[in-house]
Order: C-alpha cells, then structure tokens, then sequence
C-alpha cells in the first residue's frame, strides 16, 4: 500500500509538478548514504528551485533501518546536504519526509488482535506471530510440534543434521541443549569442553548424536558433530572431508586429520552412501561473542555453503553466546529481539555468509545451568522446529509433521 502510494505521489510530482523524480529500494545503510552523496553532488540542482527527500523504511528514533538491518542516523541527510557539502541547493528549499515505523516504545513491541493472539513486531516489521496465546506456551507448541514428527519411508529412518562452524561455536552444545528440552532434564550426549580456542576443536571424530524418547526410541533426526573450523591450512576440519559428509561418504567414528583429507582408499571412507547416509539439513553455528570472523575460516565457511547449495541440501544458520556480548540478553533472554547488538550480530553474518536473515535463528545454549530454563528452551526449540520443516521440502520421504498442532492465526493486522 505505501509502496503504491508514494509511486502515484512520485508521478503526480513528475508529471504536474515538472520534478525529476529518482527511485531507489531495498537499500542498505551504506547505500542510502552513498545515495544521499551521490544526490548532492547532481549537476542539475545548480539550476533547480527546491527538492525533496523522501525516505520510508523501519526505525527509531534518530535512526531509519537499511535492508540489511543496519542503522542509518538521519542527522546525516542534514550533513550531506548542508551548505559545505552541496552548495547547489543553497538558500533553497529542501523539503526531507523521513516514514519509519518504530513498532511501539521499543524496537520490540507486540500486538494483540481481538482473538487473543500475540504478533512480534522488530521496529514494525513481523518477526513472529506464534509467541504465545492465552494458554498455549510457544516452547509447549514446538515441542508437541517436534514429538509428533514423523518419517514416512523405508530407506530414511532420520533425518540428518550436520553442524559445522568455527572452533568454540558452540556445536556440541548445541547438540546437548536439544536433548535437554527434549528430554526434560540437563544431559550431556555430546562432550564438550571449556578450553580456550586457541588449543584447537574439542571434537576429533565424526560422531552421530541421537535422541532417546521416554518410551525407548528415538526422535526420527539425529545430529553429525565434526571438528572446528580454524585458521590457515593444517588446522581444524577440512572443507573437503565437510563435503565428502554431506554426501554420506564418511563413516561414523572417523577421525578427521587436518593435514589431508579424506581419500577414497582410507578405512572411514563410504563408497556407496545409502540416503540416510546423506545429510539432509546442514546447520552453520557461529558465536555472536566475535567481534568478526577471520578472513581465511570465513572463506572455509562460504566454501561449505556453496557446496551445500549445489548439493540441494536446505541450510541455515545459529548465532550463539550473544548472551555473552549483551548485558541486555544476559539479563533477561526475552530481550533477545530487543537486542540491537542481536540484530546486527544477525545482519553482519546474513551479508558476510550470504544465508538469507530469516535463516539466521539466535540461541543460547545451556553452559552453566543446572536446570532446565523455559527461555533457553523457546528458542532451542524453535530451530530445530526451522530445521524439521526445512526437510518438508524434500516431500518424496518426509511426511508432514502430526496433529495436534496450535489453530492457525488470523491474517496480521497491518501495522499503522
């Protein structure tokens, strides 16, 4: 509607109003400033009368949001087109409409429509419309929803997760806080171990984590734990031996070595991978406790993905220890989506990976906890929710999830 809007209002200014009307979208901060820069430094505002600058994305206060989340101070609109910067539109009429949406008092705020149902907002956008209703919990709802998942095939008993990340990211972790908001107790199917990252991954080997159940079984998912990524050659896990994974041509229990990767001749090689054998979900889990990923395990990390995606195998991404870099999380974890910091530990590994934002899931995992944490296990439970229904995509052996599951929520009121 507003996108419509200001199109009908660009051409009543182009063709009535005789304005040159330029149209930019989905820009990010920096581009709205190079934008902004680029527009002062136009040869025709020497001959023109007055402009406007018309800017519409989400925001705060002082602030209007990019596309890639970052935020844009509108005090430099006034500084790129000051008198110093562009002289052409001296003592002339500089009209500047700034419609940015702030979502409430927070960059967080919800809306309750008439049936009861809760809609997460992040500066006006919709990030979630399944928080909470009246009496339905949503780490209730996704672990009902995780239950009742089922697999309809004869060749696929689980579907397979791989994790792969940086050394200290957080994997293995990852691995024992799924059990434990399955499994309703503090477990550990996964080692870990609190060392510093510079002595190297914990993980040696190629480990296959499955999920007991109550009743003996176990969860139709299980999840591969391989070692770190690090810096350099010769050091942690090679890409290749990743991608050998993926396709089901490493055996469990494989030690990985550093120095060279696995060959069609060694012992834990699987010549002829069954498709339980492949991986069906590949998982990057990276530490938001990083001030930035080093250049060489982030050419490590794109590989991977590159490699996923020609593979066709559905991807996403984990930012972890966040809690550990904002004061505002570790306070209370339901500021997670409050969290500026959050958002942009988001966007900055959306853009330097390449894996879409909504693909990118905040979790903390359990470290120090002696007991089961409901906020720990909301959000651990909605990405394995996110890593089940990506495999809904592969239909020809994954049958949808069972009843029951929460009624579907109304159509989102559209934010004024």
């Amino acid at each position: 509607m507003e996108l419509s809007m200001i199109r009908r209002l660009c051409s009543i200014c182009s063709i009535i109003l005789g304005y040159e009307v330029v149209d930019y979208q989905d820009l990010t901060a920096q581009e709205i400033d190079e934008a902004l820069i680029n527009f002062s430094k136009h040869p025709k505002l020497f001959n023109t009368d007055s402009v406007f600058v018309v800017l519409m994305s989400h925001g705060d206060l002082g602030t209007i949001c990019g596309s890639d989340l970052k935020d844009f101070e509108t005090d430099k609109i006034y500084e790129r087109l000051n008198t110093k910067n562009c002289p052409a539109l001296m003592n002339k009429p500089k009209v500047i409409i700034i419609q940015a949406c702030r979502g409430g008092l927070n960059p967080l705020s919800e809306i309750i429509n008439k049936t009861g149902y809760r809609y997460r907002l992040w500066n006006g956008a919709v990030v979630s419309h399944l928080l909470y209703m009246d009496d339905i919990k949503l780490n209730q709802a996704d672990l009902q929803y995780v239950t009742n998942f089922q697999l309809q095939n004869d060749q696929v008993r689980h579907v397979r997760v791989l994790l792969y990340g940086p050394v200290g990211a957080g994997k293995s972790s990852f691995i024992n806080s799924v059990s434990n908001a399955l499994r309703r107790r503090i477990t550990c199917p996964a080692l870990t171990n609190a060392i510093n990252e510079q002595e190297g991954s914990f993980t040696k080997k190629y480990e296959t984590h499955k999920i007991k159940k109550d009743g003996g079984q176990f969860y139709p998912f299980v999840f591969n734990d391989v070692m770190g990524l690090e810096e350099g050659s010769g050091r942690g896990v090679r890409v290749e031996d990743i991608k050998l994974a993926m396709m089901g041509h490493v055996k469990e229990g494989y030690k990985f070595n550093p120095a060279s990767p696995l060959s069609t001749s060694d012992s834990g090689y699987n010549p002829s991978p069954s498709p339980e054998d492949r991986v069906h979900v590949v998982v990057c889990v990276h530490s938001g406790n990083t001030t930035e990923i080093n250049s060489s395990v982030l050419q490590k990390m794109k590989a991977i993905k590159e490699a996923a995606s020609d593979l066709g195998i559905p991807q996403l991404a984990l930012l972890t220890k966040f809690d550990d870099a904002c004061p505002e999380t570790e306070e209370d974890l339901k500021n997670v989506y409050k969290s500026k910091l959050v958002k942009r530990k988001m966007g900055d590994l959306s853009s330097e990976l390449g894996i879409p934002l909504n693909f990118i899931l905040p979790v903390k995992n359990y470290s120090e906890e002696t007991q089961l944490n409901d906020d720990i296990d909301t959000l651990i439970l909605s990405a394995l929710r996110m890593m089940i229904d990506f495999t809904a995509s592969m239909f020809y052996f994954v049958a949808p999830p069972a009843p029951p599951r929460p009624p579907t929520p109304p159509p989102f009121p559209t934010p004024s």
